[in-house]
């Protein structure tokens, strides 16, 4: 069995959350809603209202999901993955329950990393074994895939790592190659 590394999309890749904030007419840049939104993933519910975020979302439809924006560190974590070649690399990703997310994913992965296979499914642990990694910024979700004896890296919240700068983001992706490195490298026994 060939490993793989598994990356998470949103908040990881992608910038979700800017643009569901201002669907609900909120401005990211302003201080006081970046920290409602450090490492919450309910902050826009609690701020907007029960279910507003829902509606909004389903009311922008597939193009929501398709025109979403890569976070500043995309093209290096993918590329640092790559370039471990401790593995095959995939997006693994929880579209939700919002109507337009699994053809607006498979939109934005096509326009955006065609070679690099998109999987969607509501439990991301259903992949994980001892040959699989995730890197995810949903804690729940490390926590299941881990169960699974899948191996994980928890990233930090996309509001924290812009806020704090480029030197937590670089100490961020070589903690992530570490990590790979731990986990797959060389001193590990082969998986069969």
């Amino acid at each position: 069995m060939r490993n793989i590394i598994f990356i998470d999309l949103d908040g990881v890749i992608t910038d979700w959350c800017t643009p569901a904030a201002e669907l609900l007419g909120f401005d990211t840049g302003d201080p006081v809603v970046q920290a409602a939104l450090i490492g919450s993933k309910t902050a826009l519910d609690e701020l907007a209202g029960a279910g507003e975020v829902d509606r909004c979302i389903d009311a922008a439809g597939i193009s929501f999901w398709a025109k979403l924006k890569k976070l500043p560190w995309a093209d290096e974590l993918i590329q640092r993955v790559i370039d471990t070649k401790l593995g095959d690399v995939a997006f693994l990703s929880k579209p939700g329950k919002w109507l337009g997310a699994y053809t607006g994913k498979a939109m934005w992965q096509r326009d955006n990393y065609p070679n690099i296979p998109l999987i969607l499914c509501r439990d991301k642990g259903m992949v994980a074994s001892p040959a699989s990694f995730l890197i995810d910024d949903d804690r729940k979700q490390i926590r299941q895939f881990f169960a699974r004896h899948g191996w994980t890296h928890h990233w930090k919240d996309q509001f924290y790592l812009m806020r704090a700068g480029s030197k937590l983001i670089k100490s961020e992706l070589e903690l992530l190659t570490s990590v790979l490195e731990e986990s797959f490298g060389d001193d590990q026994l082969p998986l069969l």
